[in-house]
């Protein structure tokens, strides 16, 4: 046995005795991107901030559902470059099945 084994099979196992994380399912955090897009868009404003959490939020659905970019931010990307507050209605409704 060389040294590098040695010290691993010395070392105490703690994998009994350490907390798991919290687990929170990813539908939870879905739900809540889902939320804040709708929340974003029903106030209307386009100022820096709401449009900065809009791309956050759906960035974070990119990742969360494994889509990518497609089916969020690339859809809405000119209707929030132009603030098309119709489109982004139309394309917030469309998260229905997200929420």
């Amino acid at each position: 046995m060389n040294a590098m084994e040695r010290f691993l099979n010395s070392a105490p196992s703690n994998r009994s005795t350490m907390p798991n994380p919290p687990q929170i399912p990813e539908t939870t955090n879905i739900r809540h991107c889902v939320s804040k897009i709708r929340e974003i868009v029903e106030q209307g404003q386009d100022d820096r901030r709401s449009i900065l959490q809009l791309g956050y939020n759906l960035g974070r659905l990119s990742e969360l559902t494994g889509l990518g970019r497609g089916p969020f931010w690339d859809t809405w990307k000119e209707a929030v470059t132009s603030w098309d507050l119709q489109q982004l209605k139309n394309l917030a409704r469309n998260l229905a099945p997200w929420s």
